[in-house]
């Protein structure tokens, strides 16, 4: 999952994308939409790759950012996820994980909170 993040409005989340390939369309559209009056508009202007989309939105005031979320792949968007193992650092803790459907692997990071002590014998 991404999103489009207008860093000239005080970071105003304007857009939610589900993938690479979303992002990427939706710069083409955004262009169309946007520039058709302009003197130098192209009609066959397109955006191909998902890198020269997050160079599109940059230089309209937009950034892609991934959004995080439990559970999810952050290349895919998938929830198939297997968890190998987990690892505790001070006050974090993160999860290795690997999605099951792209093969991504990454770590999904929480932090550590102390609630109460309970179950206490003297």
């Amino acid at each position: 999952m991404y999103e489009r993040i207008d860093y000239e409005d005080n970071n105003e989340r304007i857009e939610e994308y589900d993938n690479k390939d979303d992002v990427t369309k939706d710069a083409t559209r955004f262009y169309h939409e946007h520039f058709y009056q302009d003197e130098d508009y192209d009609e066959d202007f397109e955006v191909k790759t998902f890198e020269q989309a997050l160079d599109f939105w940059d230089a309209n005031g937009y950034e892609i950012r991934i959004k995080h979320e439990e559970g999810v792949c952050p290349a895919c968007g998938s929830q198939n996820i297997t968890y190998d193992g987990s690892e505790i650092d001070g006050n974090s803790m993160y999860y290795k994980c690997i999605c099951d459907d792209c093969d991504t692997t990454f770590n999904e990071c929480y932090n550590l909170v102390f609630v109460e002590h309970n179950n206490i014998i003297s």
